[in-house]
């Protein structure tokens, strides 16, 4: 198996799909503790993939965040559940932006 590896909002091809990470965190989802879930100092990820003319998007475990802004895609993907994530609310107030 092959091992690539990036940085953030670097494009780069694996196996002839280009990705490229982008930031994903928390902003209104705390522990008990009042600290994110995912807060944005740990570096997690979501991902863009171009596939042909294609652009898709997989948020990862965040809220909608600042960095969303300014992103085309043709297909968002949206885990919804609300614990680490986006409820329903949220996830569809997204297609309004």
């Amino acid at each position: 198996m092959e091992v690539k590896t990036g940085v953030s909002d670097e494009w780069i091809d694996a196996f002839g799909v280009n990705v490229k990470a982008v930031p994903a965190y928390n902003v209104n989802k705390f522990s008990p503790y009042g600290v994110p879930f995912h807060p944005s100092q740990m570096g997690g990820v979501g991902f863009v993939f171009k596939v042909g003319e294609m652009i898709f998007y997989h948020t990862g475990d965040t809220d909608f965040i600042p960095e969303m802004d300014g992103l085309y895609v043709d297909l968002m993907l949206i885990p919804v559940g609300g614990t680490y994530f986006m409820i329903y609310e949220e996830a569809h107030a997204i297609e309004k932006k």
